[in-house]
């Protein structure tokens, strides 16, 4: 393993599970804290590893977040120990370790989640420039049928062929199928795990692709962590903003992968495209209805690029906009750029700008569906930049202490 810059040591100090419970048993900052201090260092024009000087984490004591205590936070830095231990491991296992203060963390991609939903350290094996060069994603049920494992091999070893990376999910089914059908034909894959990365590094089966420089395993949890279902739907939206445009080929109507494709139509990340099925359990039908696309073979003819709206090598250049098409594209990529979230946040703190207003007022003047409204309004309570008055009537108004997008 690479030797770790300071910021980095300390960003896993603060964030990392290394086996076990720590003698303090402190809990790591989730992504949402972590950047609620990232923010709160940058205004002190401090970096996360001035932390590591004892006088320089004294400042802590200056911390405002009544959320994250401030000895929580001196437990964490405390466990250097234990994170050798775990540093000297993972090299053994050949993993390696890139935070959100490395050149290599893909943060144009993890920009469409927003600062504080991006991943604060990511664990993983094999040739990390892929991380940032897009591709497909093929993800799927760990239940298809024979027909759509076909479909699925045959659209990966497409990919590949068209010298585009796969990226999948690792688990059984169509995810497997995906990204070994893509090595064998030489191409490139990204996996994008939720449990034993330590594990599946090791595996014969990767072995090759991860010496050949053909693949990279990712994971933003701990390389040891086995099986939970809560890193299992967290780590559908790595999936999604790595990659330029998604297949779902076999979704069902609950599990993972439906509500992975639910999560990208709602934010937009990539365009959805849908493996056409006639299976009533499959939920393909029903992932169209709320916004995806079928997936039309003649534009797998044309090529994989037409999935996320490139032209085809065949067809002529387009002309330069005219001012107005400018403007209308310039939108499409600031569209592109942010989530559905970060436009909501920067609406409503213009809306908000030295006003209280109750959610009944804020449905009206957002034109949001409650049920989304509520949603986005308790994240934005929990991420610190929205207070929740609850007087008489329960109003929202913005925290003037924290960092604004506005």
């Amino acid at each position: 393993m690479d030797s770790l810059t300071s910021d980095s040591q300390a960003i896993l100090l603060l964030t990392g599970h290394f086996g076990g419970k720590t003698q303090s048993d402190a809990r790591p900052l989730s992504a949402t804290e972590y950047s609620r201090l990232a923010y709160w260092l940058r205004d002190r024009e401090l970096r996360p590893g001035d932390l590591l000087d004892t006088d320089t984490r004294k400042q802590l004591a200056e911390w405002p977040d009544d959320r994250i205590k401030p000895p929580r936070l001196q437990a964490l830095l405390d466990r250097g120990m234990a994170l050798a231990f775990a540093t000297e491991q993972w090299q053994r296992a050949g993993l390696w370790v890139i935070t959100r203060s490395d050149p290599e963390y893909p943060r144009d991609r993890f920009k469409k989640l927003g600062l504080k939903n991006a991943p604060p350290v990511l664990y993983g094996s094999g040739h990390r420039p892929l991380l940032g060069g897009g591709g497909l994603a093929i993800v799927g049920s760990r239940d298809a049928g024979d027909t759509d494992l076909t479909f699925t091999r045959q659209l990966a070893e497409q990919t590949a062929l068209a010298g585009k990376s796969v990226i999948s999910g690792g688990a059984r089914g169509v995810d497997e199928t995906a990204m070994l059908a893509a090595l064998e034909k030489e191409g490139t894959v990204i996996g994008i795990l939720a449990n034993d990365l330590l594990k599946t590094t090791l595996s014969r089966k990767y072995r090759r692709a991860l010496q050949d420089n053909q693949l990279v395993l990712l994971s933003p949890f701990n390389p040891e962590a086995r099986f939970n279902a809560g890193n299992a739907m967290a780590r559908n939206k790595f999936i999604y903003c790595l990659a330029d445009a998604a297949v779902v080929v076999h979704s069902g109507t609950r599990g993972g992968t439906w509500t992975g494709a639910l999560e990208n139509l709602d934010a937009g990340w990539v365009p959805l495209w849908i493996k056409p099925s006639d299976d009533p359990d499959a939920g393909n039908q029903a992932l169209v209805e709320k916004g995806g696309q079928w997936l039309d073979e003649t534009l797998l003819r044309q090529g994989i690029d037409t999935l996320w709206g490139e032209t085809p090598p065949s067809a002529p250049p387009e002309p330069t906009p005219v001012p107005a098409v400018q403007a209308e594209q310039d939108l499409g990529r600031f569209l592109a750029d942010h989530s559905l979230y970060e436009i909501f946040r920067l609406k409503l703190e213009k809306l908000l700008a030295g006003e209280a207003y109750p959610p009944e007022e804020l449905e009206n003047q957002l034109g949001l569906a409650r049920t989304q409204l509520n949603t986005w309004l308790k994240q934005g309570v929990e991420e610190g930049w929205l207070i929740k008055d609850k007087g008489k009537s329960v109003c929202y108004r913005l925290d003037r202490q924290q960092k604004l997008l506005a």
